[in-house]
This record gives structure tokens, C-alpha cells and sequence, in this order.
């Protein structure tokens, strides 16, 4: 069984990750011109990924009030693809910021981002089904805000499939 310590600090990895998505969907969404449906989706999905980034946050502390953690310890939580996934969307986004994009790149982040929207919705999933029982023992809000976040992990996967469609 795990700790309230070990999933509290599981949660914070897993909002720097949404917090990174978020970063990268909106500057994604300043970076191309073009479908205003897309970019549209784009924010929508950005934003839904802060709000993810901040339950998860406040989750963490529900489990232990006092709980911090630094992107190197997320490497013993979480794991080093995690990590290093953290780190590639950074510099995506770094690079987003240089300036504008064109439609065929725009079109490759976000399949590349629905890819991941796709494993990261098995992964909350994933993580409500594996710590389910310390979680009911714990606390029954933060196991309907995993599920509720997987739930819109599914409706991510959806809504970046329909900005692929309005991009030519």
C-alpha cells in the first residue's frame, strides 16, 4: 500500500506535467495562424490542463499538507520517461515562443500531443485503479478528482482529433 507522502508527491509530478501541456497548447495556439476552430480547441484544452495542474496540486495537499517535490525526485516517483517528457514539452514550447509556425508543424504537435493526451488519460486511469484502496482509506475527494481528470484526459484525445480536422 502507498504512503499519503509517496502519492501526494505522485500527484504534484503529475500537475508539472499538465502544467507543461498547458504551457504548450496555448503558446501552440499563439504560435500558428490559421484555424481559429483549432486554436479554439487548442486553448480550451490548455486551459482544462492548468485547471488539471492545480486539482492536482490541491490534492496533493488534501493527502499531506506540507508536500513539495522538485522535477529530479519526480524521476524516483513517477519514473524517468515522465521526466524526460516534462523536458521535451519545455523545449517545445521554448521553441513555440521563438515565433510563428506553420500549418505542418502546427499539425505534427498536435498529433503528437493527442498521442500523448491518450497515454496520459490510461495513466490517471492507471493511478485511480492502482491506489484505489489507499485512497478510499484516505480521502474520497481525491480519488473522484483523478477520475474526474481521466475523464477529461478521454475528452482531450476527442477535441485534438477534431482540431487535426480543421487544420488543411
Amino acid at each position: 500500500m502507498i504512503s499519503n507522502s509517496q502519492l501526494s508527491r505522485m500527484l504534484l509530478c503529475m500537475g508539472f506535467l499538465e502544467q507543461e501541456i498547458s504551457n504548450l497548447l496555448l503558446t501552440l495556439a499563439q504560435a500558428f495562424e490559421g484555424s481559429d476552430e483549432a486554436k479554439a480547441i487548442l486553448i480550451y484544452v490548455g486551459l482544462d490542463s492548468l485547471k488539471h495542474a492545480n486539482l492536482l496540486e490541491q490534492s496533493a495537499k488534501v493527502l499531506l499538507r506540507d508536500v513539495e517535490v522538485d522535477l529530479e525526485n519526480c524521476r524516483d516517483l513517477v519514473g524517468t520517461e515522465l521526466v524526460n517528457l516534462i523536458k521535451h514539452i519545455r523545449e517545445e514550447t521554448e521553441e513555440l515562443a521563438k515565433g510563428p509556425i506553420s500549418m505542418e508543424e502546427a499539425r505534427k504537435l498536435i498529433e503528437e500531443q493527442t498521442k500523448m493526451e491518450g497515454q496520459l488519460g490510461e495513466e490517471y486511469l492507471n493511478m485511480c485503479q492502482a491506489k484505489a484502496l489507499s485512497l478510499i482509506a484516505t480521502s474520497e475527494v481525491v480519488k473522484k478528482i483523478l477520475e474526474l481528470i481521466s475523464e477529461d484526459e478521454e475528452r482531450h484525445l476527442k477535441l485534438l482529433e477534431t482540431a487535426l480536422g480543421y487544420l488543411p
